[in-house]
């Protein structure tokens, strides 16, 4: 089990889509991923979900 992805991912309950978002009060997809990444494994990804599904 990956307890640092799980308290990441917790912290994001909730929130609602928001087109370009980047906050608790709302945030789209690939910046939801990205922040994922940074919190859980502390590597910074760049760019959109496009540019992440090319990686």
């Amino acid at each position: 089990m990956n307890v640092d992805l799980y308290a990441s991912i917790e912290k994001w309950l909730g929130t609602p889509y928001r087109y370009a978002g980047k906050s608790l009060e709302g945030i789209d997809c690939s910046s939801f991923v990205n922040k994922i990444y940074e919190s859980a494994y502390c590597y910074l990804l760049t760019g959109n979900s496009a540019d992440l599904f090319k990686k």
